[in-house]
């Protein structure tokens, strides 16, 4: 399973990482809204919209990653092209929001699986009554085995 990694190179977030399990979404939306995944501060990064942005992908393997400008105010950018329309993403792009908004790096990583060992204890001895004998010699085992009625032979009915 796959991660989505956001990181935050510029803007008044710049140094931290944002790591989405993408399994568990179906998109990531970037804005100045409430509403927004990938939140940026509404009163000090003015250049991001409400609902500037979103990042989607497909759910086949490989995965597709593409990011869509929502008529933000100031633009979007990728590597410094502005987008229009729908681009598609590869890990390492840079996501400029606005000319002179925050910059973040998207980056794919596989989600670690928990490397915690497990821990198994043996069962409990549990010690079952016998009641009655248990015959195990091999006349009792032939007996067992042995045809009810004759092979061949029908039944006569009652």
């Amino acid at each position: 399973m796959e991660r989505v990694v956001l990181v935050h190179i510029s803007g008044v977030r710049a140094g931290q990482r944002e790591v989405y399990a993408i399994a568990r979404l179906a998109s990531l939306y970037f804005g100045r809204g409430p509403e927004c995944d990938v939140r940026f501060d509404a009163d000090l990064e003015l250049m991001v919209s409400r609902s500037h942005a979103v990042l989607e992908w497909t759910r086949t393997d490989p995965k597709q990653f593409s990011l869509t400008d929502l008529l933000s105010s100031n633009g979007t950018f990728i590597n410094g092209h502005k987008l229009t329309g729908v681009r598609r993403l590869h890990a390492g792009d840079e996501i400029q929001l606005g000319v002179s908004g925050p910059v973040l790096r998207f980056e794919l990583e596989a989600e670690e699986l928990d490397s915690a060992p497990s821990v198994t204890r043996p069962m409990a001895k549990v010690e079952l009554p016998v009641t009655g004998e248990v015959p195990t010699t091999k006349e009792h085992l032939a007996d067992q085995a042995r045809p009810t009625r004759t092979p061949g032979r029908k039944l006569k009915p009652d």
